[in-house]
């Protein structure tokens, strides 16, 4: 069975749904036709010519950028300009472009946590809580030797979560009855005739972003032509999503020593710091990307030190002023996200039994030298 961008698309977003972004934001589908069948997939931080070139010669027609490549509307394609460029040869061979950009920022597991780990943070929280996701409860009967058939489709479709507990699942027995019609053609039984079924019933918690995904597992994988389940809106809050992170290092640092952790960590040429250097720090907030908009949250949460990128001089000074540490380690910082996302698609390729290779550029993306 071939596997199209669709496929691709639908394991990341049932982790990651596009509607944890922001409204300004462009995520999803940039470039390319979801239908089409998958060779490969390259995993970047942003998307420029040097990728696309990387993507054709690794035969990888699928890109999975952070950084959305159509951010503003475009007026018009100038072939001249480097992403007229960029847009002509994904066209030309035929490669799908894909961005995360906000959704992944804010998903549990994303960005913010991908940099707090590289930190070893513990005791971690959100810095920016921004909500929680819906959650639902699927209920759906089963004939007794139809029940792993079914659960093992719903269950590789992700649904299942109960915190760090996966695979979830509540099982109760029953009788189903039904009559079939005559224009029925019945898995169980005969037309005219009434049966009675020793059936179980399944119960999973998901999320509004995973019930595509799981009824269309749910439909191939049970024997009856007409299923029945019952898919209920819950008033359970869901798992909590937010920008950047707050947590403890764990073991003390100075602003000093701190600032060659994070330059060693995340291998930077170099980095702009603001505080005094002998500074204890202990506790932490972190932003990926560009973090110039949350001085003053990072102050009123009493951390020691703020950790991001784009620090404008006039929001450092402010910092100062308040006595809060600052280290802009630049937006490039992100990059972790390439080595972190070609591991979750790989495994979610096996997971899917699907065999496509999976790459993480070898391009630096970063503009910036220091000299």
């Amino acid at each position: 069975m071939k596997t199209t961008a669709q496929t691709i698309i639908d394991l990341f977003e049932n982790w990651v749904p596009q509607s944890l972004s922001y409204s300004w934001d462009n995520v999803g589908l940039q470039v390319g036709d979801v239908d089409q069948t998958v060779t490969g997939v390259l995993t970047t931080l942003d998307v420029t010519e040097a990728i696309v070139d990387e993507a054709i010669n690794l035969n990888a027609n699928f890109i999975f950028a952070h950084h959305p490549l159509l951010f503003k509307s475009l007026k018009q394609v100038d072939l001249k300009t480097p992403i007229g460029r960029i847009l002509q040869k994904a066209l030309t061979h035929n490669i799908v472009i894909y961005a995360a950009h906000t959704n992944l920022d804010l998903v549990n597991g994303g960005i913010n946590d991908m940099l707090a780990d590289q930190l070893t943070l513990i005791h971690r929280e959100i810095f920016i809580k921004e909500g929680s996701q819906r959650l639902y409860k699927l209920q759906v009967f089963v004939p007794e030797d139809a029940v792993n058939a079914v659960d093992d489709a719903l269950v590789r479709s992700g649904i299942g979560h109960i915190g760090d507990y996966e695979a979830c699942v509540y099982q109760t027995t029953g009788t189903g009855m039904f009559r079939p019609t005559d224009a029925a053609n019945p898995y169980i039984g005969t037309s005219s005739r009434r049966e009675r079924v020793k059936e179980m019933k399944l119960e999973y918690l998901l999320q509004a972003s995973q019930i595509e995904n799981a009824l269309t597992a749910l439909k191939g994988s049970h024997p009856y032509e007409e299923p029945v389940y019952d898919l209920i809106k819950l008033e359970n809050k869901g798992e909590m999503y937010g920008l950047g992170r707050i947590g403890t290092l764990s073991q003390p640092h100075t602003l000093e020593s701190l600032a060659n952790f994070v330059k060693d960590v995340f291998q930077l040429q170099g980095l702009r710091v603001t505080g005094n250097l002998d500074q204890p720090i202990n506790r932490i907030a972190i932003v990926g990307g560009s973090g110039d908009d949350f001085i003053d949250q990072a102050y009123q949460q009493g951390v020691d030190a703020y950790i991001s990128g784009d620090i404008g001089f006039h929001q450092a000074q402010i910092a100062e002023e308040l006595g809060l540490a600052v280290i802009d380690a630049g937006h490039y910082i992100e990059s972790v996200m390439i080595e972190k996302m070609q591991s979750f698609f790989d495994h979610a390729c096996k997971e899917a039994q699907l065999s496509i290779p999976i790459y993480g550029t070898n391009h630096s993306t970063d503009p910036f030298r220091y000299v």
